[in-house]
């Protein structure tokens, strides 16, 4: 099985590298493009597959997850701030949180 590896150049060095595989999983870790669900078995495939590469903690699997809502909430105060509305963001935090 040929193995890849997805590394964003561009905002590597903005973020701490478990927040860069949050926000990856935050955009595709969900059931569906436009889902509100996350997809545990997905997500957990995504940081397992990680993992392989480069060796995650316990904590950094909890910090993963806590990245994820903190990119949630990050997108839903942008949308606050400029007067936007999107349901489907804080649907995403609270399936992450479940």
């Amino acid at each position: 099985m040929a193995r890849h590896t997805l590394v964003d150049y561009a905002i590597a060095y903005m973020e701490p590298p478990l927040f860069d595989i949050a926000s990856a999983l935050w955009r595709n870790g969900r059931i569906g493009e436009n889902g509100a669900t996350c997809d545990a078995r997905r997500a957990g495939r995504f940081v397992r597959e990680y993992h392989r590469e480069r060796h995650l903690t316990t904590a950094d699997v909890s910090a993963i997850v806590t990245y994820m809502k903190c990119r949630g909430l990050q997108l839903q105060q942008r949308l606050e701030l400029h007067g936007g509305a999107d349901e489907t963001v804080m649907a995403r935090v609270r399936s992450v949180r479940a």
